[in-house]
């Protein structure tokens, strides 16, 4: 299950679940380096992973969404 970050604040993450519910993590349980958007997954040893290859696919596409609806002016 892919879990996103939603935000930090005050050392704690709050992850969106596919349903769009949400739970709590001590950010000291994330991988260092973490920010919000990161897609995250449990590994198996339940241990969280960046998802790397997820959270650039989705900061692409949200990029690509911001420009649509924030096109440059030249």
């Amino acid at each position: 299950m892919e879990y996103i970050i939603d935000r930090i604040e005050n050392k704690v993450a709050v992850l969106e679940l596919p349903d769009r519910s949400h739970i709590t993590v001590p950010v000291k349980e994330l991988p260092a380096g973490v920010q919000e958007g990161d897609v995250l997954i449990q590994g198996e040893q339940s241990e969280w992973l960046i998802d790397q290859k997820s959270t650039k696919k989705r900061r692409e596409r949200i990029f690509r969404m911001m420009e649509q609806i924030f096109p440059k002016e030249d």
